[in-house]
């Protein structure tokens, strides 16, 4: 399922980037707000995580760091999708700089309610190996108290897959 999301986020990219050739970094930026807004949720689109503009990211993290788990999500998106600011993606989410600015912005906008950030790092935690009980122990909780139920069955979903479980690899 992670490998067909990704797929699906890399050819976003790839409509976006062919959207955007020619376009000066300002037109892009714009373009993604209006990208995000045409979404009518804010939600981290590709097209406004790959393409941070240093002023972007920053105004990005000071809003994560005054409680916008929106903002938060987004910066940990940045890490994950786009490689962060080395320009590489850590698959794994074992190593690398990247790796663990992804986990710091997606803890911090978990803890600021940012319902898709917890399951995320409900996800990461259990099948990284970083803390599995812990990623177990935030998936029960989303599957019986997470406000959407879209959520709740697909914490559920998790819940039931081997690939999920302490341990498996």
């Amino acid at each position: 399922m992670f490998e067909a999301m990704r797929a699906f986020h890399l050819i976003s990219l790839g409509l976006v980037f062919a959207a955007t050739m020619g376009c000066s970094e300002s037109d892009r930026s714009r373009q993604g707000e209006e990208l995000t807004a045409a979404s009518g949720a804010g939600d981290a689109s590709s097209a406004t995580v790959f393409d941070l503009a240093p002023a972007d990211y920053t105004a990005l993290e000071r809003r994560a760091t005054s409680g916008d788990g929106e903002a938060s999500f987004r910066l940990s998106q940045f890490y994950s999708m786009a490689g962060g600011s080395d320009g590489r993606s850590d698959d794994d989410l074992v190593g690398g700089d990247d790796a663990v600015q992804e986990l710091r912005w997606l803890e911090l906008a978990a803890s600021q309610g940012h319902e898709t950030a917890k399951f995320n790092l409900a996800v990461t935690l259990a099948r990284s190996g970083r803390d599995c009980a812990r990623g177990l122990a935030l998936m029960m909780a989303i599957s019986k108290e997470s406000p959407s139920s879209d959520t709740r069955k697909e914490a559920g979903y998790w819940l039931r897959d081997p690939s999920f479980e302490c341990g498996a690899k």
